[in-house]
């Protein structure tokens, strides 16, 4: 079917590694030093994760950055589950969010993301992987 996108669920965790993961393409490309001070923060790696099969909880590199997720998710849904659209909006409010209270993400991949649609290949390659997790 042409135009008909196939909705995909993820936890909260999922939509995070997700987010990451295409945060940490942008910053491959660019080598951004304010995306690279985020994605410091954001890194889910840095720490043993105490609850790896819980999933709507995650360990990062700062302790709050996993708070701040999901107050933003909070501000959308209840819901534990989000589907690939609502993840890759709930990213760049994240992002706004970073940008207004710390000045800590770049403004020009804000403005880049809210062009952009959520069923992009980059997207979609980061959901997968972050499934596959």
């Amino acid at each position: 079917m042409i135009g008909v996108t196939k909705v995909i669920i993820l936890t909260l965790r999922q939509a995070y590694m997700a987010t990451f993961n295409f945060l940490d393409i942008y910053y491959s490309e660019t080598k951004d030093d304010t995306l690279g001070m985020l994605l410091g923060s954001l890194n889910p790696f840095v720490w043993v994760d105490p609850e790896p099969n819980n999933p709507n909880i995650c360990s990062t590199g700062d302790p709050a950055a996993w708070e701040d997720w999901v107050g933003i998710v909070r501000k959308f849904t209840n819901k534990n589950q989000l589907d690939s659209e609502q993840a890759f909006r709930i990213m760049i409010e994240f992002l706004k969010f970073y940008k207004d209270d710390f000045d800590y993400a770049p403004g020009w991949l804000i403005e880049e993301l809210a062009g952009k649609s959520h069923d992009t290949p980059k997207w979609l390659d980061c959901i997968a992987a972050s499934i596959s997790m």
